[in-house]
């Protein structure tokens, strides 16, 4: 789910938070109920603080979203924080990407790909470059919301066979809710 950044949906600690990775430093300083992330190359100076404006994530792991100064546009912090763990990690060891990506994590990626799962009715809308007029109908929101509880789904998708068999045949997938494919008011409800 994505959420508004607040000090409710964040990490209670940060506003102490101090990471570094990739030859960069990155604070965290709390400016009344808003957070803002400073960064720095080693030795250099902090220039000025990016609002975390959005947490995607809730009860496992939880990615800030950075304002950009460029419209609707988002940048994601590089760290994820595990909330099990209670750690913060480079996003590039929480997620399955290819190990010589150094740089995952990019403006304009909730916007182009994130919000696609992580709001309800998201509109990329992409301006031009970096730039991106998105748009959601609501946050908070997740799989579930529209698909409905997905562990058959999940298990169903640990079969190779039949997984890249549904992929080349361009078949939907029966193991998972498509609201399209609901009578009309059940597309509403499920």
């Amino acid at each position: 789910m994505t959420q508004v950044a607040t000090p409710a949906t964040l990490p209670k600690d940060m506003n102490q938070l101090q990471l570094a990775l990739n030859g960069n430093q990155y604070k965290v300083e709390r400016w009344g109920d808003a957070f803002f992330v400073r960064k720095r190359r080693e030795g250099g100076s902090y220039g000025d603080g990016q609002q975390i404006v959005l947490v995607t994530g809730s009860h496992t792991l939880q990615i800030p979203w950075l304002e950009t100064g460029q419209g609707r546009t988002l940048e994601q912090l590089p760290f994820a924080y595990i909330v099990a763990e209670k750690m913060w990690a480079p996003v590039s060891q929480t997620f399955l990407i290819p190990p010589d990506l150094k740089e995952y994590y990019s403006i304009g990626a909730w916007n182009g790909a994130c919000m696609d799962c992580h709001v309800t009715q998201g509109q990329s809308r992409f301006v031009e470059g970096n730039r991106w007029d998105s748009r959601a109908a609501e946050f908070g929101i997740a799989c579930e919301a529209c698909h409905s509880e997905g562990a058959e789904h999940i298990a169903l998708k640990r079969n190779t066979v039949r997984r890249v068999s549904i992929h080349l045949t361009n078949r939907s997938d029966p193991s998972i809710k498509k609201p399209a494919r609901q009578k009309a008011p059940h597309s509403a409800l499920d």
